[in-house]
């Protein structure tokens, strides 16, 4: 009996120190994005689904009353506006390709 105890001690220790980590994962000092070595940075980091999850959960706070004002939300806390003047979803008129990065699939999902 005592065991278990410990046990379920042991896994809500884990849960609180993860909820903690996942409250500063948009809070670096990479963020919001404004260059192309940061998004590099930020893309790699999302090739770790334990990090997906994290993001995902901390952009699912930034809900607003539209779909398109939580987009909204949810890109300015990731990227910084002038910078994202050189992409477009599917890469019009020279411009690079912003459906294709990690990033967007987490907009996706915390939504």
């Amino acid at each position: 009996m005592l065991e278990n105890v410990n046990n379920i001690c042991s896994e809500l220790d884990v849960t609180k120190h993860s909820n903690l980590t996942a409250v500063s994962v948009l809070n670096n000092e990479n963020l919001p994005i404004s260059n192309e070595a940061t998004i590099n940075n930020f893309e790699m980091s999302l090739e770790s689904s334990a990090y997906i999850d994290k993001v995902v959960s901390k952009l699912s706070l930034s809900v607003g009353k539209t779909i398109p004002e939580t987009i909204r939300r949810m890109m300015q806390k990731l990227f910084v506006d002038d910078w994202l003047r050189n992409y477009s979803y599917i890469g019009f008129k020279g411009k690079n390709k912003f459906s294709s990065l990690h990033s967007c699939k987490i907009l996706f999902e915390a939504v």
